[in-house]
């Protein structure tokens, strides 16, 4: 179990764009951006849908061959559709997790519309080896990352558990298939 907060971990230098991978067992990838005032990542595509989690500073989404412009801050979430030309921009500087699944997603919010996540409940997003729920119970079976919205975060390896105090983003993923 390793407890460590996501933008503290991952602050923002001025003129300056870091990733940094999180090493999880999942096909699913976990990438950490860490934009710097003023900076920004070029529009590019993707194969697979793409999640955006907004954990400090404010970004904008840049969407599409006409560039629609979306804004997101921490405590936010983006979901992006195949093959959609994304780029990101900041002024202040911007954390932001972003996770690319392995295989489609069915997902209960809209793809391309910024939502915050205190308006959501139970599962978001899932495809057979990825799940990504809120709530205050919520029990996994693969490695999880564990979101509160303070920025801590707790990453769990498989057959770990950990008690849930307050309501949290759990993203849980595993090789095989995820059970409910």
């Amino acid at each position: 179990m390793k407890h460590f907060n996501i933008s503290k971990a991952h602050p923002p230098r001025t003129g300056l764009t870091i990733s940094t991978s999180e090493k999880l067992i999942s096909r699913n990838t976990v990438t950490y951006f860490s934009l710097g005032k003023g900076t920004d990542i070029s529009p590019e595509t993707y194969m697979n849908h793409m999640v955006y989690i907004g954990h400090f500073g404010t970004g904008s989404f840049l969407l599409g061959k006409d560039r629609k412009e979306l804004t997101m801050h921490e405590n936010q979430i983006l979901i992006v559709e195949p093959d959609t030309l994304c780029g990101v921009r900041t002024e202040e500087g911007f954390v932001y997790t972003e996770i690319m699944a392995e295989r489609s997603i069915s997902s209960t919010i809209d793809s391309h519309t910024v939502y915050d996540l205190n308006t959501l409940n139970g599962d978001v997003i899932r495809n057979d080896s990825l799940r990504l729920s809120l709530g205050n119970h919520i029990s996994v079976n693969g490695e999880a990352l564990v979101l509160y919205e303070n920025g801590n975060a707790v990453r769990l390896a498989r057959g770990e558990t950990y008690p849930l105090n307050e309501r949290a983003l759990v993203l849980e993923m595993t090789e095989g298939e995820i059970n409910d």
